[in-house]
């Protein structure tokens, strides 16, 4: 608490000056002085840099959506034949798994690579899959499971090339869990040179860029990466991946956004695998938000959900379609889809996009007089949350509720909370006033 009464004591002077940029920010709609603001706007993912625009440059749907980018096939996703293919040789189970990882459903990740692993026990594949399941519990906390796991990898196979990725692994996992993401850049790249031109050469050139798409959160430093792995294993999966990476990392960034497009077009009937065609889809559908395409990115969306209900990735598809529908004002849907999401695996397990998610739900919970479970959802967000600007928006839903139960110390505490960690001084100075105003 002293420590917020010094910002707000050594803030007084200042008010004055920032009255005429409060007074613009509110005409511009940067606050709602009835409640938190409604925000429609990419969430910042894994901790990158978020991928809206600068504020003299947003757009909203009065203004039109920009002209439009001619789409793969029409919507009509012919080139999506089979999204969900029959999973039966080792290799197939692995790849399905690798889906379900990337919708972050670890429980049918493992369940698919237990089943690879004991099918194909003593087989190359099997071993991999034996190493990726002990990864997959290293991550979540399971260290019992995972230590029997490669115990048995290091004891049952003598290949030189499982050996070393058992223990590449388990250190690159062991570096992430305790963020020495130097150490993982280390042990990937001597991984990467030591075995070049194998499959464990292959995955750890990959994992180059995802270390720094990921984890690091520096797109910008992640595309040479994917780039260098495409380079080295060209006409394989891995090269594939890279290229699907390399349009994930163009579409979270708003200066790339016309290369986004042009890349994803032409990468999602590029490539083969269909756990890779559907991220780059998916991916399409954002840079089209971007781009404020925001009709034809919900309908590229709708039109997957609709034809593939029960694929894994949907509830992904609908956070996104649920984000671009309030920028068409389309509040039921945005509603609808933020629920649906929020009911599946992928966010129980901490997903980026959770913060928007339960932004949107206090919001709503807000509008309907619930301000107990809106200031819930609202710290939950603050939980969830990676980047100050998120952090800030949080605080100041939390201010807006708690000003709302009669609590304006509180409010004026949480609007200081969110001065301090706004991006722009327009929005810390409306802040200080409204911390004032409490």
């Amino acid at each position: 608490m002293a420590r917020l009464r010094f910002v707000f004591l050594v803030s007084l002077p200042a008010l004055a000056c920032c009255m005429a940029l409060c007074a613009a920010a509110y005409a511009e709609g940067a606050a709602d002085a009835d409640g938190p603001r409604t925000v429609a706007k990419l969430p910042s993912e894994a901790g990158a840099v978020s991928a809206t625009e600068p504020a003299e440059a947003s757009a909203s749907t009065a203004e039109g959506e920009s002209a439009a980018t001619e789409l793969p096939k029409g919507l009509e996703l012919a080139f999506l034949a089979d999204p969900i293919p029959p999973a039966g040789t080792a290799a197939e189970l692995i790849d399905r798994a690798e889906e379900y990882a990337w919708c972050r459903d670890y429980a049918m990740q493992r369940e698919l690579l237990a089943e690879a692993a004991g099918t194909y026990a003593g087989t190359l594949d099997g071993g991999r899959a034996r190493v990726l399941l002990a990864d997959s519990y290293l991550a979540a906390g399971g260290q019992a499971q995972a230590d029997v796991l490669h115990e048995q990898v290091l004891n049952e196979y003598a290949d030189g090339e499982i050996q070393a990725f058992a223990e590449l692994a388990w250190g690159w996992r062991g570096a992430l869990l305790e963020k020495e993401f130097s150490t993982a850049h280390s042990l990937l790249a001597e991984a990467s040179d030591t075995w070049r031109g194998t499959e464990l050469g292959a995955w750890a050139a990959l994992k180059l860029g995802d270390l720094y798409k990921e984890e690091v959160s520096d797109r910008d430093a992640a595309i040479p990466y994917f780039a260098a792995a495409g380079e080295a294993y060209p006409g394989t999966l891995i090269a594939e991946e890279a290229d699907v990476g390399i349009g994930e990392c163009l579409c979270w960034s708003w200066m790339h956004t016309q290369e986004a497009l042009e890349h994803l077009t032409e990468a999602v009937e590029r490539v083969t695998s269909s756990r890779l065609q559907v991220r780059a889809l998916l991916a399409l559908a954002l840079a089209l938000a971007q781009a404020r395409q925001y009709t034809d990115s919900c309908a590229l969306l709708s039109e997957f959900v609709n034809q593939w209900p029960d694929h894994p990735a949907v509830p992904l598809a609908r956070i996104y379609r649920g984000h671009t529908a309030a920028q068409l004002g389309a509040w039921e849907v945005v509603l609808d889809d933020v629920q649906a999401f929020m009911s599946a695996p992928i966010a129980q397990n901490q997903h980026p996009w959770l913060g928007y998610a339960n932004q949107v739900l206090g919001q709503e919970a807000f509008r309907q007089g619930r301000l107990e479970e809106a200031e819930s959802r609202f710290e939950a967000m603050l939980g969830a949350a990676r980047e100050p600007e998120e952090q800030a928006e949080a605080w100041t839903g939390m201010a807006h509720c708690r000003s709302a139960l009669g609590d304006p110390g509180g409010a004026a505490a949480a609007f200081l909370e969110a001065a301090e960690l706004a991006p722009r001084p327009q929005e810390k100075c409306m802040h200080l006033y409204q911390a004032a105003c409490a």
